[in-house]
């Protein structure tokens, strides 16, 4: 079997975040992560699968009977062991692949930004509901493509192996799971613009002449890119390809660091409907 979850670099940690949309990038993975404590029973035994530096699964422990993050980074485990570990916490590194869990072990599980990275979808959910109770719920959280990408446009964020639009991830979850609900993740007006502007997705026309190049011979089309570059021979920020990391470049942190007094995880909130509107998809999964 081909790894189910592979390694990237996207990692959140809260103690590095150094600007604005760092920041706001955390709160809006630390909002799902807090939705999810609310929404299950105390007696809950909760896996987390692809929990990153853990403070999603050390949130959630806070509310359950226990909660066990997991992760193929073992570097990042450990980390999270040394920082977030308790008596009802914990945190395990595993080879991608398989969960190393028995069937029917979890009430729950939660993975948030993971399907976007897996190579085979349908053996990554299956694994996540072989380890589920019957009854159970599975919460996943997706980066929105609507408003990151075009219809056929392929992700620039160089992570992720696809992205998917709220019927494409109904369709995919119910391939698996018997009862589905796709929701959405959005923020306020403002934060809502500040993501806009750093995904900066290229207008329709720029991006069909960009898919008409593809047609073009090579000397033709590199007298185009630098006409769209300004003469530089560079493509700029906002073009189909754009910047590929996980958060854009910042030329210095912001010294003063007014936004983390700013903003909290109550600039963002659930939604039900016009889920295009939406910064992340929300699938919540009963076994």
């Amino acid at each position: 079997m081909s790894d189910l979850i592979p390694g990237t670099t996207e990692r959140i940690i809260p103690a590095s975040v150094k600007s604005e949309i760092e920041y706001l990038l955390y709160l809006r993975h630390l909002f799902a992560y807090e939705f999810v404590r609310e929404m299950l029973p105390p007696e809950s035994v909760v896996l987390d699968v692809g929990c990153g530096e853990g403070y999603g699964t050390a949130l959630i422990s806070s509310a359950v009977k226990k909660a066990i993050g997991i992760d193929v980074d073992e570097k990042t485990i450990r980390y999270a062991q040394e920082k977030y570990r308790g008596t009802n916490c914990e945190f395990i590194a595993f080879d991608g692949k398989r969960i190393p869990f028995d069937d029917e072990t979890f009430t729950s599980v939660v993975s948030f930004q993971v399907i976007e990275h897996v190579p085979d979808v349908q053996a990554y959910l299956k694994e996540i509901r072989r380890v589920v109770k019957k009854g159970g719920y599975i919460v996943l959280t997706t980066p929105n493509r609507t408003y990151r990408l075009w219809p056929g446009q392929k992700p620039w964020n160089r992570f992720h192996l696809r992205e998917y639009d709220a019927r494409g991830l109904k369709k995919v979850l119910e391939d698996v799971f018997g009862e589905v609900e796709v929701w959405g993740i959005r923020g306020t007006d403002e934060v809502q613009r500040k993501e806009y502007a750093r995904v900066n997705k290229p207008s329709l026309l720029r991006y069909v002449l960009y898919r008409a190049t593809k047609a073009i011979p090579e000397p033709v089309r590199a007298g185009i890119k630098n006409l769209f570059s300004g003469g530089e021979g560079k493509v700029r920020r906002g073009s189909v390809k754009a910047n590929e990391s996980t958060t854009p470049e910042q030329s210095s942190p912001d010294s003063a660091r007014d936004f983390i007094e700013k903003y909290s995880i109550s600039d963002y909130f659930v939604i039900k409907r016009d889920l295009n509107k939406s910064l992340d998809l929300l699938g919540i999964c009963k076994r």
